[in-house]
C-alpha cells in the first residue's frame, strides 16, 4: 500500500484493548457492553466448539461474562 491510500476499514480495537481503555476511564457503560459482547461471541463459540468439555467451558463462560455485564451495567 502507498502513503496515499488509506486502508478500507480502519481496524477495530481488540475486546481486551477496548476493555483496559474503559477500565481506566471509569466508563460503567462501556465495560458492561464489551463484556455482554464477549458473552454472545463464547455463546456462538460454544455451540461450534469440537468436543463437549470445551463448549462447557465455554458456556460456563458465557455464564460469568453475562454476569459481569448485568453487574457493570446496573451500576453496582
Amino acid at each position: 500500500m502507498s502513503t496515499t491510500e488509506t486502508p478500507a476499514q480502519t481496524p477495530t480495537p481488540s475486546h481486551l484493548a477496548a476493555l483496559a481503555v474503559a477500565l481506566k476511564a471509569g466508563d460503567r457503560p462501556a465495560i458492561a457492553r464489551i463484556f455482554g459482547e464477549l458473552a454472545d461471541e463464547t455463546l456462538a463459540l460454544a455451540g461450534i466448539a469440537p468436543t463437549r468439555d470445551l463448549a462447557g467451558d465455554l458456556g460456563r463462560l458465557h455464564e460469568d461474562f453475562h454476569a459481569i455485564a448485568l453487574e457493570w451495567g446496573a451500576g453496582r
